[in-house]
């Protein structure tokens, strides 16, 4: 089962991108494991900064709540064709965020 998390679209946290590669191997590890409680720590520490991008895209809170936590299900699912030798884990999830509030956007 995917865990879902509600969206904390008020703490705004910036994401260094620099920051200690170690940090992000060793989540993204847990991720591949498929523990529940690195998946809480990537929703801690990324899902403010992507709902700011999500939400300039779909324009609205539902929506955009809606394709966050869309979004943080298909990192979940998907977490195994993540290539950290080419993107950076939150830029890969900004690509996963862009193509579904595109399929959202579509929907409508």
């Amino acid at each position: 089962m995917i865990p879902l998390f509600a969206p904390k679209p008020d703490i705004q946290r910036g994401i260094n991108l620099n920051q200690d590669r170690e940090f992000e191997n060793e989540l993204v590890g847990a991720l591949r494991k498929r523990d529940v409680h690195a998946m809480e720590l990537l929703q801690q520490t990324y899902s403010a900064a992507l709902y700011g991008i999500i939400r300039r895209i779909v324009q609205d809170d539902f929506g955009a709540e809606k394709v966050l936590q869309l979004s943080l299900e298909r990192t979940w699912e998907t977490i195994e064709q993540y290539d950290p030798a080419k993107l950076h884990l939150f830029t890969w999830m900004v690509s996963i965020a862009r193509m579904v509030a595109s399929t959202e956007l579509e929907d409508q």
